[in-house]
């Protein structure tokens, strides 16, 4: 089954995986690793600290959604295409990064 984009593109043309030497490879993990740790204490601290988190979300932050764009960004940092970016700017908007 081929998956399509809405303009009726293939999914699979959308998605390149990086071509990147042994040692690029490693610091890709490390980098994936280091996301997903991040986006995982960013949740845990959304779920937990709910008075300081209604504080941040009344200043316009949203740590919940920080959370999922970085777990989002670490599962799709190895490749091309719209999720990483999509993911990224969810990080942008969430911690109302300067874009």
């Amino acid at each position: 089954m081929i998956t399509l984009w809405p303009n009726g593109r293939n999914y699979k043309t959308e998605l390149e995986q990086l071509d990147l030497p042994q040692p690029e490879q490693k610091r890709l993990a490390e980098a994936q690793s280091t996301l997903r740790k991040l986006g995982t204490e960013m949740k845990a601290f959304a779920e937990n600290e709910r008075v300081v988190v209604w504080l941040l979300e009344r200043g316009g932050y949203d740590p919940n959604e920080a959370g999922r764009g970085l777990m989002g960004l670490s599962n799709s940092l190895n490749t091309y295409g719209k999720d990483r970016h999509h993911f990224g700017q969810m990080i942008q908007t969430a911690l109302r990064l300067p874009q």
